[in-house]
């Protein structure tokens, strides 16, 4: 997560938080506590806690950037989908992933490399690849035609103990964004056009409802002398 998306976190609990805690003093009648102090706790416990978070963050980050805590990757494709995703992830060294090599479906490849990655081997040999290198994490970021090919290999990482992605972005969709869901049980790829974060949809409420008066007050004049012109030439009410 972004910075940004952990200080919303912490100021949306902590608005939680302070609006319940101030709600149970005022039901109870706990008139000896200080409004003020309330509002004191509430806003030096919010700060430090978004100091120390942000402070981790950095740190980590720093420590990855430096080769430090990372978490070893095998990167199964070798694609344009997962070129970029080799590139996004050189890009953002302080997330800790590093790639160890590509497994690529064409024997003839292995023994090369991609942006510098080497080709380790074909699909068949994930498992010695896996049992001969320090991986951590595989990532699957192949064509929608191979899915029914990596089922297999999927399941031996999840014997070996080795955790697993596997890539969603098998759509070139223009407006919608894909997300993960589940119901009953199914795990599902949603793709939904509206955006599913509240505040967005808050900020746009909002919007619409502020240009909607704006508008209305603007136009009032026309729609007064409609009604008049209406009633002047026309039998009946205004509106029907």
């Amino acid at each position: 997560r972004s910075v940004f998306e952990i200080l919303w976190l912490i100021a949306k609990i902590s608005g939680v938080a302070f609006l319940g805690f101030s709600s149970f003093i005022y039901i109870f009648k706990f008139t000896h506590v200080s409004r003020l102090f309330i509002v004191g706790v509430f806003a030096l416990s919010a700060f430090f806690l978004a100091v120390e978070k942000v402070f981790l963050i950095l740190f980590l980050r720093r420590l990855r950037k430096k080769g430090l805590n990372a978490r070893y990757v095998l990167l199964v494709g070798s694609g344009l989908r997962a070129q970029r995703f080799m590139s996004t992830l050189r890009k953002r060294s302080e997330l800790g992933l590093k790639i160890i090599g590509i497994v690529d479906e064409i024997p003839d490849k292995v023994g090369g490399t991609i942006q510098g990655y080497p080709i380790l081997g074909t699909f068949k040999d994930i498992p010695d690849i896996l049992k001969d290198n320090p991986v951590d994490h595989v990532f699957f970021v192949v064509p929608r035609s191979f899915l029914n090919k990596i089922e297999w290999y999927i399941l031996h990482c999840e014997t070996v103990g080795v955790s697993v992605s596997v890539a969603v972005d098998l759509f070139e969709l223009q407006f919608t964004s894909g997300k993960e869901t589940s119901m009953l049980g199914f795990p599902l790829i949603t793709f939904e056009i509206t955006s599913d974060k509240v505040w967005q949809l808050f900020f746009k409420r909002c919007v619409d409802v502020v240009l909607s008066v704006v508008g209305l007050v603007l136009v009032f004049p026309v729609y007064l002398l409609n009604a008049l012109v209406i009633k002047l030439t026309s039998k009946g009410p205004v509106y029907f």
